[in-house]
Parts: structure tokens; C-alpha cells; sequence
């Protein structure tokens, strides 16, 4: 009895196994999913990308792009979609009001092309600019055909820094109540920003002071960041402003910024500048919430043959004198510094919508206000 049962259930399964192969074989002769389809469908961010490919040695490829970057600013962006289907075109991101939308998908003036344009909101209304990232779904659901494009907004960020963490004191940069770097707590300096002057170097209230009001002069260095090693272009952001006395003298304004451990500037190559920063305003409306409104910065570092960004490179600013006591003060505030990877074949030119080094252009560039979906 036992033995009928067992030789039983081999038949079932050997005549099961036998029908699944049966309509295996029929499915592939039909509609093998493996097999070359006749639909295509390529993404490029400019009608000619196409032929600017094939005359230039140089690329790779037929200019087609599986990803893209929308700029930083508000406004409307094409991108082109060449195929021979009836797609539609969908956006979807992760934010609660999505910062982006499809206003068109209609035909182009060149045969089997389309222009999707894509209305962006700002990325933020202050100087920020990491990355977020949505998809432009391009789809024929009749017959099972679909493309998702990766859309970027801002770039990789690889340090973000706002010092919500500093609780020393007042926000008030004129109350001299800030905390030397000597005496912060222990997790505060796990942060790993590093100073040579830590009795001059404090921490106030979400940002950082250097020097003081004896003519010390005092430095402030990023941490190591590993994935530097894999950079060859970043953008330093960051915002300062100098120092001005309640009975309205004025400290000296000069930031130095260093690059050390590999990299140079972008515009000369050399490894250390110095801006002339604002003043805070303490007669502002909003003072001193808005103290940094218009103290913001943007510094291009690159890698030269013999001197590569790499995991040691830091960035150091320095305020006055480090290494002796001055006649005159040059207190800095200092905050928001942000270090983020540019990948020159993919994101939105920056150093040339910066016009290089320098106050940061790139939140206004080619418009004076935000609009909005």
C-alpha cells in the first residue's frame, strides 16, 4: 500500500514537471522575455546629444543617460526621450509635496523624439544644495514597456555641517559667552574638527567664533572624510561674517582658507586664500537670527597631477594671527559648511554658474526669485 502511494505521487510529479516544461517552451517560442524587442527608448538631455556623441571620439557610448541633474534653481527643465511607442510620462519623488512635476510630454520637431519638460521647485530657500533625487517614469503599461530616469537635484554631499550641537551661550555674536574648544564635552570633539589654538577657538550657539577680543588669532579644520579618495572635483560651502563691537566698531574681516593633505583651488592651484567677509548687521529687523544672511561662500578644490584630493585633505580657516597676539582683533563667526562631490559628466556646472570661487551665486543663478509649482 505504501509503495502504490509513493510510486503514485512520482507519477503526479514527473506529469507536472512534464506540463511546466510543455508551456515553458510555448511561452518562449511566444514571447521569450529575453528575446530582442522592436520598442526602444533613450533618454538625453539635449536634442543633439545624439549626433554630438557619434562626432566626438572622446565619448562613449550614443549620449544616452540613465540619470540626470535638474539645476538647484526653481524653473523648467526639457529633456528628451527618442522612441517609436506611445509612452507617458510620471513623476514620483519620496517628498510629502513632490518637488517636481511633468508639465508636457508632446512631440519634438525631430522625428521618433519627445520633450518631457519638468517644473522643479528650488531646492531650498537658503544657500543649500545636497542632493535629493526623484524618477521620470517613461511608460507604455499595453505592452509591459517602461524606462525610470534617476533625476537629481544638488549634489553628494560627503560633510554637512550646521553645529546644532554648539549650545555655548547666546546666539548673540556681540555677548562674549562662547566656549573655548578646550572645554567642550567629549562628544562635542567626536565630531573630529580640530583646532591648534583651542583656547581661542570657541562654540556658541549653533556655530563657531574664532579669535578673540586680546588679538588672538585662532584656526578651525574639518575632519577626515574617507570617500575623498574617490573625488576629483568638491565644492566647499560655507557661511562667515565678522565681528562688530555694541558701540559699533568694527573688527578686521579677512578669512584665510587652507587646503591641506592633497588638492588645490581650482582657479590658480594654489593650496590657501583669503576672502574679505561681511559684517553681521545688529541693527537688522531679525538680528541675530539672520547674522549670515550675507556671509556665503563657495570654494572649488580639484586634483592636479602630484597633488590629489585624497582621504587626508581637510580644510582649515584660519582668522588673525595664529601664532602671536595682534594689535587688532579679526573675530569670525563661522557655520554651515558643507563639502560635496561634483561629478563633472552629470551634475549642474557650478563652478561656472559660481564664476569660481567666491560668494555664493549659485542660489540666484539666472533668476531673482523662487517659483513654485
Amino acid at each position: 500500500m505504501r509503495n502504490d502511494l509513493i510510486k503514485d505521487m512520482i507519477r503526479r510529479s514527473l506529469f507536472v514537471m512534464a506540463s511546466a516544461s510543455v508551456l515553458l517552451v510555448q511561452s518562449c517560442g511566444l514571447d521569450d522575455p529575453n528575446a530582442d524587442r522592436d520598442e526602444f527608448i533613450k533618454v538625453f538631455t539635449s536634442l543633439n546629444a545624439e549626433e554630438e556623441a557619434a562626432a566626438n571620439p572622446a565619448i562613449t557610448g550614443d549620449g544616452s543617460v540613465d540619470q540626470l541633474c535638474v539645476g538647484t534653481q526653481a524653473g523648467e527643465y526639457k529633456i528628451f526621450v527618442k522612441t517609436n511607442s506611445q509612452l507617458s510620462a510620471v513623476w514620483q519623488d519620496g517628498e510629502s509635496s513632490p518637488w517636481a512635476s511633468v508639465v508636457s510630454y508632446e512631440k519634438s520637431s525631430k522625428a521618433d523624439y519627445y520633450e518631457v519638460t519638468l517644473r522643479v521647485k528650488v531646492r531650498s530657500n537658503e544657500y543649500y544644495y545636497s542632493r535629493r533625487t526623484g524618477t521620470l517614469m517613461l511608460i507604455d503599461p499595453s505592452k509591459n514597456l517602461g524606462k525610470y530616469v534617476r533625476v537629481h537635484q544638488g549634489a553628494t554631499a560627503r560633510l554637512s555641517q550646521t553645529f546644532d550641537w554648539l549650545k555655548y551661550g547666546s546666539v548673540d555674536p556681540q555677548l562674549e559667552d562662547e566656549t573655548p574648544f578646550e572645554k567642550w564635552t567629549a562628544t562635542q570633539k567626536g565630531y573630529n574638527y580640530t583646532t591648534s589654538t583651542p583656547a581661542y577657538c570657541g562654540g556658541k550657539n549653533g556655530y563657531v567664533k574664532l579669535g578673540d577680543n586680546d588679538g588672538h588669532g585662532a584656526d578651525f579644520v574639518t575632519p577626515f572624510v574617507d570617500n575623498f579618495r574617490l573625488d576629483s572635483l568638491i565644492m566647499v560651502t560655507f557661511k562667515a561674517v565678522a565681528y562688530v563691537a555694541p558701540d559699533g566698531t568694527k573688527d578686521v574681516n579677512k578669512l584665510k582658507i587652507e587646503v591641506v593633505g592633497g588638492g588645490v583651488i581650482a582657479e590658480d592651484a594654489s593650496t590657501s586664500t583669503t576672502i574679505t567677509v561681511p559684517y553681521f548687521d545688529p541693527e537688522s529687523e531679525n538680528y541675530p537670527t539672520d547674522m549670515f544672511a550675507d556671509g556665503a561662500y563657495v570654494l572649488f578644490v580639484k586634483s592636479v597631477k602630484g597633488n590629489e584630493i585624497s582621504s587626508n585633505t581637510r580644510i582649515r580657516f584660519i582668522a588673525g594671527d595664529t601664532s602671536a597676539q595682534a594689535p587688532v582683533n579679526n573675530r569670525i563667526m563661522l557655520d554651515y559648511i558643507y563639502i560635496r562631490t561634483i561629478n563633472p559628466k552629470i551634475d549642474q556646472p557650478y563652478y561656472e554658474q559660481n564664476g569660481g570661487s567666491g560668494p555664493d551665486k549659485i542660489r540666484y543663478f539666472g533668476q531673482e526669485e523662487e517659483e513654485t509649482l
